[in-house]
């Protein structure tokens, strides 16, 4: 019985042993990053007001944060709450605040971001580079909002990039919201009929995206891993008539030139370009000349009221149903 309670106490120092290192180092790690971003031209304020979690997680709670970038945009955030896995801290979740983040610009703030029961997960695998395995952004009804209006709002979201289990390069991309609904500034701008749906019947994006190098702690710098495929299995937006959905499948070479086709189709594209036309996006002069375009592809189509092209990225040249308009966008970040 001593010899079993030596070893429990013995282990039990060396757990404490370990989570007050593995504590350290999360600390130090975290001020590295801030470091970095530091010299990028970041500045960046932050009051830790508890450390908790102790024997199998690591917690943190961080209040009163500011980040302003460069181009002296600010994000403001109430409080963050992290916490990790003891046994790895390279698990983490992110709790956000349920009162509103703001985001301003020389000191005056244009825009507030407010989300319920709101969770950022992030999953990374063991090794230097800690490649990034899994992340994940959720959230119930959330709402972005300027000085004046609502701009957006859904009673849901879900962001999700996981890698791959053979191609380590490779991340399958799902992103979801339920009733999507464009806010009063959004309709007005439109001259949006009022008996319009007030959301969206769906909004959704599914796909791959592989890259030259799997997504690692090296993110954030100038050597950041690029596009080399690119696959969209589905994506669609519809509002009552209106609907927009497209599928692709590109290669892209290191320059950032795409080759292969995606897919466009365009329901009731009339009335989304009447509707470009009231938010001031396009004017009438380029509705007219976009409505002579559109129109051969309608036909093109079978339909005149909804459009399916192909666009086809070859050689460096863009073409859409067999017609050349120039030359290819490249896809770079």
């Amino acid at each position: 019985m001593r010899k079993l309670v030596t070893a429990l106490v013995i282990l039990a120092a060396l757990w404490c042993g370990w989570w007050w290192i593995a504590s350290a180092a999360m600390d130090r790690a975290a001020h590295a990053q801030f470091d970095v971003m530091r010299k990028q031209g970041w500045d960046i304020a932050a009051a830790e007001t508890a450390r908790s979690g102790f024997p199998f997680a690591f917690e943190r709670h961080l209040t009163g944060i500011s980040l302003t970038d460069p181009d002296d945009i600010t994000y403001d955030i109430p409080d963050l709450r992290i916490a990790a896995k003891a046994y790895w801290p390279g698990h983490a979740m992110v709790f956000f605040p349920s009162e509103p983040m703001t985001v301003s610009q020389a000191g005056r703030p244009f825009m507030f971001a407010q989300m319920t029961d709101a969770v950022a997960s992030l999953r990374l695998r063991p090794g230097p580079a800690l490649q990034l395995q899994n992340a994940n952004i959720s959230s119930a009804a959330w709402l972005i909002n300027t000085p004046s209006g609502n701009l957006i709002s859904a009673q849901d979201m879900s962001l999700d990039l996981t890698q791959s289990a053979d191609i380590k390069e490779e991340y399958r991309f799902e992103i979801t919201a339920s009733d999507l609904s464009p806010g009063d500034l959004i309709r007005a701008a439109m001259r949006t009929p009022a008996e319009a749906p007030l959301t969206f019947d769906a909004y959704d994006a599914t796909g791959t995206i592989r890259f030259d190098a799997p997504l690692s702690r090296y993110l954030l710098t100038d050597t950041r891993p690029q596009p080399r495929a690119l696959q969209i299995t589905q994506a669609q937006i519809t509002w009552g008539p209106l609907g927009l959905s497209s599928t692709a499948d590109l290669r892209v070479d290191p320059a950032g030139t795409p080759d292969g086709e995606m897919t466009v189709k365009a329901d009731n594209w009339r009335q989304m370009l009447d509707y470009g036309q009231r938010a001031g996006a396009i004017s009438a002069q380029q509705v007219q000349q976009a409505t002579l375009m559109l129109s051969i592809f309608a036909n093109m189509s079978g339909t005149p009221d909804d459009i399916s092209v192909t666009l086809r990225a070859q050689e460096g040249q863009l073409n859409v149903n067999g017609i050349g308009v120039g030359l290819a966008p490249k896809i770079r970040w």
